[in-house]
């Protein structure tokens, strides 16, 4: 299992250590890989500039397809499943969306149909709560025809993290959304000789699987070299500063 000092280790070893030692220093590196690990984020679940007329997917997406599902994996929160409680709903049909909330996955909401008799059992059927637009709501709410009901029920987001459903009395529905990423830490002190020290007890590893983990090392170098590059200019033109061969 590759953990985040090893990537740190792999961004000195790419760049020269000698060279970039004093650059690329701990809380640089935590700091660029909180930053990547949210731009790998974007990325993987869509980049909204990759999108462009007559082409409604960009490269890289969530579910587009089963790799891109299995990098993302990790971030998958089910409220309603094995490990998180089900969405609750006040009587006003309005859900709380949990702070971490990223972006929307799915919704449905469990049919109750009552047996047509004592001898029959009650039957569940999930029903897809539909997500419409406001203009959308307004027609909806106030059609005789298509008004929402516990067979076909909808919503609207609303604000301040916030979900109106109807109909109002749901009471709860299984809701699914990818949550934020934990920020990745390396936790490190130093010994006598000023030489870093891994610490891995006040670490926080990056949460995706392996297979991703060399993409993001090679990111948080690219944008560390570029930083060091940017320091080896400006080094260059003070010196040709004091040389007065500006």
């Amino acid at each position: 299992m590759v953990n985040i000092f090893e990537i740190y280790e792999y961004v000195l070893f790419k760049a020269n250590k000698e060279q970039s030692g004093n650059t690329f220093t701990p809380d640089k590196f935590n700091l660029t890989c909180k930053i990547v690990n949210l731009e790998y984020f974007k990325l993987k679940v869509g980049l909204p500039e990759a999108y462009a007329p007559g082409k409604p997917f960009p490269p890289q997406a969530y579910q587009i397809s089963q790799k891109m599902t299995d990098d993302i994996m990790p971030f998958i929160k089910w409220l309603g499943g094995p490990d998180y409680p089900i969405l609750s709903l006040d009587q006003y049909g309005i859900g709380i969306i949990p702070n971490d909330y990223v972006a929307y996955s799915s919704c449905y909401y469990d049919y109750v149909a009552k047996g047509a008799n004592c001898d029959t059992e009650e039957t569940i059927t999930p029903r897809e709560v539909e997500f419409i637009t406001d203009a959308n709501w307004s027609d909806r709410v106030s059609s005789k025809i298509d008004y929402p009901d516990k067979k076909y029920p909808c919503a609207k987001w609303i604000g301040n993290n916030k979900i109106q459903f109807l109909p109002r009395d749901l009471k709860s529905v299984n809701f699914t959304y990818l949550r934020e990423p934990i920020a990745p830490v390396m936790g490190y002190t130093y010994d006598g000789n000023n030489d870093i020290v891994y610490n891995p007890t006040t670490s926080t590893q990056f949460e995706w699987p392996q297979v991703c983990l060399s993409d993001i090392a090679n990111m948080v170098y690219s944008i560390m070299a570029g930083n060091l590059k940017s320091q080896i200019d400006i080094q260059l033109a003070n010196q040709r500063k004091a040389g007065g061969t500006e």
